[in-house]
Protein backbone atom coordinates (compact mmCIF):
# COMPACT_ATOMS: atom_id res chain seq x y z
CA UNK A 1 0.00 0.00 0.00
CA UNK A 2 1.32 3.44 -0.83
CA UNK A 3 1.66 6.62 1.17
CA UNK A 4 -1.38 8.10 -0.58
CA UNK A 5 -4.84 6.61 -0.62
CA UNK A 6 -4.62 3.32 -2.47
CA UNK A 7 -7.27 0.84 -3.45
CA UNK A 8 -7.12 -2.92 -3.03
CA UNK A 9 -9.42 -5.71 -4.18
CA UNK A 10 -12.35 -4.74 -1.96
CA UNK A 11 -10.91 -2.17 0.39
CA UNK A 12 -9.25 1.19 0.74
CA UNK A 13 -6.25 2.02 2.83
CA UNK A 14 -3.88 4.80 3.80
CA UNK A 15 -0.45 4.86 5.40
CA UNK A 16 0.75 8.28 6.48
CA UNK A 17 3.94 9.22 8.34
CA UNK A 18 2.81 11.77 10.94
CA UNK A 19 6.36 12.26 12.19
CA UNK A 20 9.67 10.44 11.77
CA UNK A 21 9.20 6.80 12.70
CA UNK A 22 5.48 7.15 13.54
CA UNK A 23 2.91 5.94 11.01
CA UNK A 24 -0.87 6.32 10.93
CA UNK A 25 -2.42 3.24 9.31
CA UNK A 26 -6.07 3.26 8.26
CA UNK A 27 -7.85 0.45 6.40
CA UNK A 28 -11.51 0.30 5.29
CA UNK A 29 -13.63 -2.47 3.81
CA UNK A 30 -17.39 -2.89 3.39
CA UNK A 31 -20.18 -0.95 5.09
CA UNK A 32 -21.91 -1.00 8.45
CA UNK A 33 -25.65 -1.28 8.99
CA UNK A 34 -26.00 2.50 8.82
CA UNK A 35 -24.18 2.65 5.49
CA UNK A 36 -20.91 4.06 6.85
CA UNK A 37 -17.53 2.56 5.98
CA UNK A 38 -16.21 -0.27 8.18
CA UNK A 39 -12.63 0.71 9.01
CA UNK A 40 -9.82 0.30 11.50
CA UNK A 41 -7.03 2.71 12.39
CA UNK A 42 -3.86 2.24 14.42
CA UNK A 43 -0.59 4.05 15.07
CA UNK A 44 2.60 2.10 14.34
CA UNK A 45 6.09 2.98 15.60
CA UNK A 46 9.01 1.82 13.50
CA UNK A 47 9.79 1.34 9.83
CA UNK A 48 7.52 1.72 6.82
CA UNK A 49 7.69 -2.04 6.27
CA UNK A 50 6.25 -2.58 9.76
CA UNK A 51 3.40 -0.17 8.98
CA UNK A 52 2.63 -1.96 5.72
CA UNK A 53 2.61 -5.32 7.47
CA UNK A 54 0.15 -3.95 10.04
CA UNK A 55 -2.07 -2.66 7.23
CA UNK A 56 -2.15 -6.16 5.75
CA UNK A 57 -3.21 -7.57 9.12
CA UNK A 58 -6.01 -5.03 9.51
CA UNK A 59 -7.28 -5.77 6.00
CA UNK A 60 -7.34 -9.51 6.71
CA UNK A 61 -9.30 -8.92 9.93
CA UNK A 62 -11.89 -6.84 8.09
CA UNK A 63 -12.29 -9.20 5.15
CA UNK A 64 -12.56 -12.35 7.24
CA UNK A 65 -15.63 -11.05 9.06
CA UNK A 66 -19.20 -11.65 8.06
CA UNK A 67 -21.19 -9.31 5.82
CA UNK A 68 -22.95 -6.52 7.65
CA UNK A 69 -26.75 -6.19 7.56
CA UNK A 70 -27.08 -9.99 7.98
CA UNK A 71 -28.88 -11.63 10.89
CA UNK A 72 -26.71 -13.91 13.00
CA UNK A 73 -27.17 -15.52 16.35
CA UNK A 74 -24.60 -14.86 19.06
CA UNK A 75 -23.46 -18.47 18.77
CA UNK A 76 -22.88 -18.20 15.01
CA UNK A 77 -20.96 -14.96 15.37
CA UNK A 78 -18.81 -16.28 18.23
CA UNK A 79 -17.91 -19.54 16.48
CA UNK A 80 -17.49 -18.18 12.93
CA UNK A 81 -15.93 -14.76 13.57
CA UNK A 82 -14.76 -14.08 17.12
CA UNK A 83 -12.97 -17.38 17.81
CA UNK A 84 -11.15 -17.50 14.42
CA UNK A 85 -9.94 -13.94 15.02
CA UNK A 86 -8.27 -15.13 18.26
CA UNK A 87 -6.48 -18.09 16.66
CA UNK A 88 -3.05 -16.50 17.26
CA UNK A 89 -3.59 -15.92 20.99
CA UNK A 90 -2.03 -18.22 23.59
CA UNK A 91 -3.46 -21.63 24.41
CA UNK A 92 -4.26 -20.45 27.94
CA UNK A 93 -6.33 -17.52 26.62
CA UNK A 94 -8.23 -19.73 24.19
CA UNK A 95 -9.03 -22.15 27.01
CA UNK A 96 -10.19 -19.25 29.20
CA UNK A 97 -12.50 -18.08 26.38
CA UNK A 98 -13.95 -21.58 26.04
CA UNK A 99 -14.64 -21.80 29.78
CA UNK A 100 -16.21 -18.32 29.85
CA UNK A 101 -18.36 -19.09 26.79
CA UNK A 102 -19.77 -22.19 28.53
CA UNK A 103 -21.34 -19.91 31.17
CA UNK A 104 -23.22 -17.74 28.65
CA UNK A 105 -26.96 -18.67 28.76
CA UNK A 106 -28.19 -20.74 25.80
CA UNK A 107 -31.10 -18.36 25.24
CA UNK A 108 -28.60 -15.59 24.51
CA UNK A 109 -26.49 -17.81 22.27
CA UNK A 110 -29.39 -18.98 20.10
CA UNK A 111 -31.10 -15.60 19.76
CA UNK A 112 -30.25 -12.91 17.20
CA UNK A 113 -27.14 -11.08 18.35
CA UNK A 114 -28.01 -8.25 20.74
CA UNK A 115 -26.80 -6.57 23.91
CA UNK A 116 -28.39 -8.01 27.07
CA UNK A 117 -29.85 -5.46 29.45
CA UNK A 118 -27.99 -4.51 32.63
CA UNK A 119 -30.61 -6.35 34.68
CA UNK A 120 -30.14 -9.53 32.64
CA UNK A 121 -26.36 -9.33 33.04
CA UNK A 122 -26.59 -8.70 36.78
CA UNK A 123 -28.92 -11.66 37.30
CA UNK A 124 -26.55 -13.78 35.19
CA UNK A 125 -23.40 -12.97 37.17
CA UNK A 126 -25.17 -13.44 40.50
CA UNK A 127 -25.22 -17.16 39.81
CA UNK A 128 -21.43 -17.44 39.39
CA UNK A 129 -18.36 -17.16 41.54
CA UNK A 130 -16.51 -13.85 41.48
CA UNK A 131 -13.58 -14.90 39.26
CA UNK A 132 -15.81 -16.83 36.85
CA UNK A 133 -18.21 -13.90 36.53
CA UNK A 134 -15.37 -11.47 35.82
CA UNK A 135 -13.97 -13.68 33.05
CA UNK A 136 -17.37 -14.41 31.48
CA UNK A 137 -18.29 -10.70 31.37
CA UNK A 138 -14.89 -9.85 29.88
CA UNK A 139 -15.23 -12.20 26.91
CA UNK A 140 -18.92 -11.51 26.33
CA UNK A 141 -18.07 -7.80 26.17
CA UNK A 142 -15.20 -8.49 23.73
CA UNK A 143 -17.50 -10.53 21.46
CA UNK A 144 -20.24 -7.88 21.41
CA UNK A 145 -17.71 -5.07 20.88
CA UNK A 146 -16.38 -6.86 17.81
CA UNK A 147 -19.95 -7.30 16.54
CA UNK A 148 -20.46 -3.57 17.03
CA UNK A 149 -17.35 -2.88 14.95
CA UNK A 150 -18.80 -5.07 12.21
CA UNK A 151 -22.01 -3.07 12.16
CA UNK A 152 -24.23 -5.75 13.73
CA UNK A 153 -25.08 -3.59 16.74
CA UNK A 154 -26.14 0.05 16.55
CA UNK A 155 -24.76 1.11 19.92
CA UNK A 156 -21.51 0.30 21.69
CA UNK A 157 -22.42 -2.52 24.10
CA UNK A 158 -21.59 -3.05 27.77
CA UNK A 159 -20.07 0.30 28.67
CA UNK A 160 -16.66 0.01 30.33
CA UNK A 161 -17.80 2.16 33.26
CA UNK A 162 -20.48 -0.40 34.16
CA UNK A 163 -19.20 -2.95 36.69
CA UNK A 164 -21.13 -6.17 36.92
CA UNK A 165 -20.35 -7.82 40.25
CA UNK A 166 -21.97 -10.89 41.72
CA UNK A 167 -23.72 -10.35 45.01
CA UNK A 168 -22.08 -13.22 46.87
CA UNK A 169 -21.58 -12.94 50.64
CA UNK A 170 -18.16 -12.03 51.94
CA UNK A 171 -15.44 -14.68 51.79
CA UNK A 172 -15.81 -17.17 54.58
CA UNK A 173 -12.84 -18.45 56.56
CA UNK A 174 -12.66 -21.24 59.10
CA UNK A 175 -12.55 -20.35 62.77
CA UNK A 176 -9.97 -21.93 65.09
CA UNK A 177 -12.12 -24.95 65.90
CA UNK A 178 -12.98 -25.71 62.26
CA UNK A 179 -9.30 -25.36 61.34
CA UNK A 180 -8.32 -27.97 63.91
CA UNK A 181 -11.23 -30.26 62.94
CA UNK A 182 -10.20 -30.11 59.28
CA UNK A 183 -6.54 -30.86 60.01
CA UNK A 184 -7.50 -33.94 62.03
CA UNK A 185 -10.22 -35.13 59.61
CA UNK A 186 -7.90 -35.29 56.58
CA UNK A 187 -5.05 -37.19 58.27
CA UNK A 188 -3.81 -39.87 55.89
CA UNK A 189 -5.81 -38.64 52.88
CA UNK A 190 -4.04 -37.73 49.59
CA UNK A 191 -5.24 -34.14 49.91
CA UNK A 192 -3.61 -33.66 53.34
CA UNK A 193 -0.29 -32.21 52.03
CA UNK A 194 -2.20 -29.44 50.21
CA UNK A 195 -4.22 -28.55 53.29
CA UNK A 196 -1.08 -28.52 55.44
CA UNK A 197 0.85 -26.04 53.25
CA UNK A 198 -2.19 -23.90 52.34
CA UNK A 199 -3.61 -23.72 55.85
CA UNK A 200 -0.32 -23.88 57.73
CA UNK A 201 1.86 -21.72 55.47
CA UNK A 202 -0.74 -19.51 53.76
CA UNK A 203 0.15 -20.57 50.21
CA UNK A 204 -2.05 -19.84 47.23
CA UNK A 205 -3.63 -22.86 45.57
CA UNK A 206 -1.46 -22.40 42.45
CA UNK A 207 1.68 -22.14 44.61
CA UNK A 208 0.88 -25.17 46.76
CA UNK A 209 0.14 -27.51 43.87
CA UNK A 210 3.41 -26.52 42.15
CA UNK A 211 5.50 -27.71 45.12
CA UNK A 212 7.63 -30.83 45.21
CA UNK A 213 8.83 -32.50 48.40
CA UNK A 214 12.34 -31.23 47.67
CA UNK A 215 10.97 -27.68 48.13
CA UNK A 216 10.29 -28.45 51.82
CA UNK A 217 13.24 -28.63 54.22
CA UNK A 218 12.51 -30.08 57.67
CA UNK A 219 15.16 -28.91 60.16
CA UNK A 220 14.92 -29.05 63.98
CA UNK A 221 11.13 -29.07 64.09
CA UNK A 222 10.76 -26.32 61.48
CA UNK A 223 9.60 -26.97 57.92
CA UNK A 224 10.98 -24.35 55.52
CA UNK A 225 8.81 -24.08 52.39
CA UNK A 226 10.52 -22.65 49.31
CA UNK A 227 7.89 -20.94 47.13
CA UNK A 228 9.46 -20.21 43.74
CA UNK A 229 6.96 -21.33 41.11
CA UNK A 230 3.27 -21.39 40.36
CA UNK A 231 0.91 -23.36 38.16
CA UNK A 232 -1.17 -21.80 35.38
CA UNK A 233 -4.76 -22.89 35.92
CA UNK A 234 -5.68 -22.93 32.22
CA UNK A 235 -2.96 -25.25 30.90
CA UNK A 236 -1.18 -26.58 34.00
CA UNK A 237 2.24 -25.16 33.14
CA UNK A 238 4.68 -24.39 35.96
CA UNK A 239 6.00 -20.84 35.74
CA UNK A 240 8.19 -18.50 37.73
CA UNK A 241 6.56 -16.15 40.23
CA UNK A 242 5.23 -12.91 38.79
CA UNK A 243 6.75 -10.62 41.43
CA UNK A 244 9.87 -10.63 43.56
CA UNK A 245 7.79 -10.48 46.75
CA UNK A 246 5.90 -13.66 45.79
CA UNK A 247 9.14 -15.66 45.64
CA UNK A 248 9.85 -16.45 49.28
CA UNK A 249 10.98 -18.99 51.87
CA UNK A 250 8.53 -19.35 54.75
CA UNK A 251 8.82 -21.36 57.97
CA UNK A 252 6.15 -23.63 59.47
CA UNK A 253 6.26 -25.02 63.00
CA UNK A 254 4.14 -27.05 65.40
CA UNK A 255 1.59 -29.65 64.30
CA UNK A 256 1.79 -28.77 60.60
CA UNK A 257 5.60 -29.05 60.49
CA UNK A 258 5.46 -32.38 62.36
CA UNK A 259 2.92 -33.81 59.90
CA UNK A 260 4.94 -32.64 56.89
CA UNK A 261 8.01 -34.38 58.27
CA UNK A 262 6.00 -37.53 59.05
CA UNK A 263 4.36 -37.94 55.62
CA UNK A 264 7.33 -36.63 53.63
CA UNK A 265 7.72 -38.33 50.26
CA UNK A 266 9.39 -37.77 46.90
CA UNK A 267 8.36 -36.10 43.68
CA UNK A 268 5.34 -33.76 43.48
CA UNK A 269 3.66 -32.74 46.72
CA UNK A 270 0.27 -33.57 45.23
CA UNK A 271 0.04 -36.64 42.99
CA UNK A 272 -2.72 -38.20 40.94
CA UNK A 273 -3.39 -41.95 41.03
CA UNK A 274 -0.69 -42.45 38.37
CA UNK A 275 1.94 -40.83 40.57
CA UNK A 276 2.19 -37.72 38.38
CA UNK A 277 1.74 -34.09 39.41
CA UNK A 278 -1.91 -33.36 40.20
CA UNK A 279 -3.68 -30.76 38.08
CA UNK A 280 -5.69 -27.89 39.55
CA UNK A 281 -8.84 -29.52 38.20
CA UNK A 282 -7.92 -32.73 39.99
CA UNK A 283 -7.35 -30.83 43.23
CA UNK A 284 -10.72 -29.09 42.89
CA UNK A 285 -12.45 -32.45 42.44
CA UNK A 286 -10.75 -33.89 45.52
CA UNK A 287 -11.71 -30.79 47.46
CA UNK A 288 -15.34 -31.10 46.36
CA UNK A 289 -15.43 -34.76 47.39
CA UNK A 290 -14.55 -33.81 50.97
CA UNK A 291 -18.19 -32.67 51.28
CA UNK A 292 -19.67 -35.46 49.20
CA UNK A 293 -22.96 -36.87 50.51
CA UNK A 294 -23.05 -40.42 51.75
CA UNK A 295 -20.84 -40.34 54.82
CA UNK A 296 -17.13 -40.71 55.36
CA UNK A 297 -16.12 -43.59 53.07
CA UNK A 298 -12.43 -44.42 52.54
CA UNK A 299 -12.77 -47.38 50.18
CA UNK A 300 -11.04 -45.34 47.46
CA UNK A 301 -8.51 -42.97 49.03
CA UNK A 302 -8.58 -40.77 45.94
CA UNK A 303 -12.28 -40.09 46.61
CA UNK A 304 -12.51 -39.44 50.36
CA UNK A 305 -16.27 -38.98 50.29
CA UNK A 306 -17.58 -36.72 53.00
CA UNK A 307 -14.47 -36.42 55.18
CA UNK A 308 -15.13 -32.79 56.12
CA UNK A 309 -18.90 -33.11 55.80
CA UNK A 310 -18.85 -35.78 58.50
CA UNK A 311 -16.64 -33.55 60.67
CA UNK A 312 -19.12 -30.68 60.41
CA UNK A 313 -16.66 -28.29 58.75
CA UNK A 314 -18.11 -25.43 56.69
CA UNK A 315 -17.48 -25.75 52.96
CA UNK A 316 -15.26 -22.99 51.55
CA UNK A 317 -13.28 -22.64 48.28
CA UNK A 318 -9.76 -24.16 48.44
CA UNK A 319 -8.13 -20.73 48.07
CA UNK A 320 -9.84 -19.60 51.27
CA UNK A 321 -7.41 -21.70 53.29
CA UNK A 322 -4.91 -18.93 52.58
CA UNK A 323 -7.41 -16.36 53.86
CA UNK A 324 -7.95 -18.50 56.95
CA UNK A 325 -4.20 -18.52 57.65
CA UNK A 326 -4.05 -14.74 57.19
CA UNK A 327 -6.95 -14.34 59.61
CA UNK A 328 -5.31 -16.59 62.23
CA UNK A 329 -2.05 -14.68 61.92
CA UNK A 330 -3.83 -11.34 62.30
CA UNK A 331 -5.81 -12.49 65.35
CA UNK A 332 -2.59 -13.84 66.88
CA UNK A 333 -1.16 -10.29 66.82
CA UNK A 334 1.35 -10.55 63.96
CA UNK A 335 2.05 -7.10 62.51
CA UNK A 336 0.76 -6.45 58.93
CA UNK A 337 4.24 -5.88 57.47
CA UNK A 338 5.46 -9.31 58.56
CA UNK A 339 2.19 -10.93 57.49
CA UNK A 340 2.53 -9.37 54.02
CA UNK A 341 6.09 -10.65 53.69
CA UNK A 342 5.01 -14.12 54.85
CA UNK A 343 2.20 -14.32 52.30
CA UNK A 344 4.17 -12.87 49.39
CA UNK A 345 2.43 -9.50 49.17
CA UNK A 346 4.22 -6.39 47.96
CA UNK A 347 5.13 -3.89 50.73
CA UNK A 348 2.29 -1.52 51.59
CA UNK A 349 4.44 1.56 52.23
CA UNK A 350 7.74 3.17 51.29
CA UNK A 351 9.06 2.44 54.79
CA UNK A 352 8.23 -1.25 54.47
CA UNK A 353 9.77 -1.40 51.01
CA UNK A 354 13.08 0.34 51.74
CA UNK A 355 13.71 0.26 55.48
CA UNK A 356 12.01 -2.81 56.98
CA UNK A 357 13.87 -5.80 55.63
CA UNK A 358 12.27 -9.22 55.48
CA UNK A 359 14.39 -11.76 57.36
CA UNK A 360 13.96 -15.29 58.62
CA UNK A 361 13.84 -14.28 62.29
CA UNK A 362 10.69 -12.18 61.89
CA UNK A 363 9.00 -14.83 59.76
CA UNK A 364 9.91 -17.63 62.18
CA UNK A 365 8.55 -15.67 65.12
CA UNK A 366 5.28 -15.10 63.20
CA UNK A 367 5.08 -18.79 62.29
CA UNK A 368 5.53 -19.86 65.92
CA UNK A 369 2.88 -17.42 67.09
CA UNK A 370 0.44 -18.76 64.53
CA UNK A 371 1.34 -22.40 65.24
CA UNK A 372 0.76 -21.98 68.99
CA UNK A 373 -2.83 -20.95 68.28
CA UNK A 374 -3.46 -23.82 65.84
CA UNK A 375 -1.77 -26.44 68.05
CA UNK A 376 -3.83 -25.46 71.08
CA UNK A 377 -7.06 -26.07 69.18
CA UNK A 378 -5.75 -29.31 67.63
CA UNK A 379 -5.07 -30.65 71.13
CA UNK A 380 -8.47 -29.47 72.37
CA UNK A 381 -10.43 -30.92 69.44
CA UNK A 382 -8.34 -34.10 69.44
CA UNK A 383 -9.06 -34.68 73.12
CA UNK A 384 -12.76 -34.27 72.44
CA UNK A 385 -12.64 -36.79 69.58
CA UNK A 386 -10.95 -39.34 71.88
CA UNK A 387 -13.62 -38.97 74.55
Amino acid sequence: MGNDNTRRAKGTGQIREVKPGVWRVRVGCGTKADGSLRQKQVTVHGSRAKAEYKAEQLYEELTENIVANSKYTLRQYYENVFLPSKAKTSKANRLAMRVAWAHVPDEWKDAEIREPSETEIQLWVNGMREGTARSAVKYLRATLRRAYGDGLLKHKPMAAKAKYENEEPARHVWDDEETAMALLAVRGLPIEPYILVALGAGLRREEAIALTWSDIECVCGVAWVNVNKTVTEADGRRNKMKTKASERRVPVTGYVAARLAEIRGTGPLMKNKNGEALSIGGLNRRWKNLWREGGHVRVNVHRPDGALLAAGVTRIPPNNLRHTHTSIMSEAGVDPTTSDAYHGHAPRSIEAKHYIKRHDGRLLSAARTCAERIDAWVRYVGAGMVH
